[in-house]
């Protein structure tokens, strides 16, 4: 990103800038100087009883009473400037309990307007962030705000790094409570979402699902309840897109205990059919929960094509060679249907194959695995055995060739020398 433009840092701040006395001068000075002169001697003379710093929280709340005064400055640098100084007044600060008090008190400042300057706020915004000490309470909240302001002034780009590179921010915070962490993931699954970004949405739910252990308080409330749910019904929308995370839920406390409960134990079922079944359990699914698509957003055509394609890449992990006649009685469709089907296959590169039309047989070369089971784990030692014994195979026979062509090079050789010797 450029260096003009809004970014938070992942360089850990260990103090706040620091800011000399004259610029305070300049700040106040500033300030005075624009405001109405009813009112300019008052304002000189309430920073004057703060100038030596005793007063630090008294001086930002006078500050902040005139933020007009300072996003009318004439350039964004003046601006940041000024907001510098404001934000280095923290560290003056004699009650150490006095500091959120005050962070949250700029933060409602600098976010009071999305339709003022908002590109200029998330930047002043990402810069508070920069300016506080890594690691701490107070930066998390800023950085929580950043994300909130770039998602109500859609500015989410500028943010598309940190997204991406989250899990190495984290670091950042070493004591980061689970309800630090849970509030930071919603938060990035929401906004994300909102923005139309549904599979990466879909991600950081299944990490705020995964921070709940079996033994959290929080795990049976409703909030969590109706998250989890939500989580499994993006799993079975987007079956393709999470092939393996899908599976990977079924494994968290949260979505666990839906098994057991008696109102969405079908929506558990559903999510297990899309891990580890093939059309067949769908359908008669359907029938023994008529309407339970429709009512959780899954459309029904979709969830057939989704576990028909499901279902086509769960046979080629189970078996090389594929009749078009096994493919057309898995898929229920026509048997002329079915290279097609296989050709969508490959294209969602749920498998690697070639058809040989002749024959009708799939000749399987790949397939994706939606969960890696124990008999995954037996037939991929099989074919590593295999391939070991082709290549050892192969080593013996390059040596026997090896061996022929050396000895055949020194019977020419003595061939040539008896012709030589007798001739001369």
């Amino acid at each position: 990103m450029p260096a003009d433009s809004a970014s938070v840092s992942s360089e850990p701040s260990s103090l706040l800038s620091i800011v000399d006395r004259t610029a305070y001068d300049r700040l106040i000075k500033s300030i005075a100087d624009a405001l109405p002169e009813s009112t300019r001697s008052q304002f000189r003379d309430a920073a004057k009883e703060c100038t030596d710093y005793a007063r630090a929280r008294k001086l930002i709340e006078l500050i902040l009473a005139q933020s007009a005064v300072i996003m009318a400055r004439p350039t964004e640098k003046d601006i940041e400037g000024s907001y510098q100084v404001l934000i280095s007044l923290l560290d003056r600060l004699s009650d150490p309990e006095d500091l959120p008090i005050m962070v949250d008190k700029i933060l409602s400042n600098l976010r009071a307007s999305v339709e003022e300057k908002p590109s200029l706020r998330l930047k002043l915004l990402c810069n508070f962030y920069n300016l506080l000490k890594s690691g701490t309470a107070e930066r998390f909240q800023v950085l929580l705000v950043i994300i909130e302001y770039a998602r109500d002034t859609k500015q989410l780009d500028i943010l598309s790094e940190f997204f991406a590179d989250l899990e190495n921010w984290k670091k950042n915070w070493r004591h980061l409570s689970a309800e630090d962490e849970r509030r930071l993931y919603l938060l990035v699954s929401e906004t994300l979402a909102g923005s139309g970004k549904v599979a990466e949405a879909q991600l950081f739910l299944i990490k705020y699902l995964a921070t709940f252990r079996e033994t959290d308080p929080g795990l049976d409330t409703p909030v969590t309840v109706a998250l989890a749910v939500k989580g499994v019904i993006g799993a079975v929308r987007e079956p393709l897109n999470a092939l393996r995370s899908a599976s990977d839920l079924l494994s968290l406390p949260a979505v666990k205990r839906l098994a057991s409960d008696p109102a969405h134990k079908a929506v558990h079922e559903l999510l297990e059919i899309f891990c580890f079944g093939k059309l067949a359990d769908l359908t008669e699914y359907e029938d023994r929960n008529p309407g339970v698509l429709e009512a959780n957003g899954v459309g029904r055509e979709k969830a057939l094509r989704d576990m028909r394609l499901l279902s086509l890449s769960l046979l080629a992990a189970e078996y090389e060679e594929i009749p078009y006649e096994a493919i057309s009685a898995t898929l229920q469709v026509p048997h002329e249907d079915v290279e097609s089907w296989i050709v969508e296959a490959i294209t969602a590169r749920l498998l690697e194959a070639k058809m040989d039309q002749e024959q009708e047989v799939v000749m399987v070369t790949r397939a994706s695995h939606r969960h890696f089971s124990p008999q995954n784990w037996l037939r991929l030692q099989e074919k590593l055995h295999i391939w070991r014994q082709n290549v050892s195979s192969l080593l013996v026979s390059l040596r026997e060739k090896k061996g022929a062509r050396t000895q055949a090079s020194r019977v020419q050789e003595s061939q040539q020398y008896v012709r030589s010797s007798h001739s001369n």
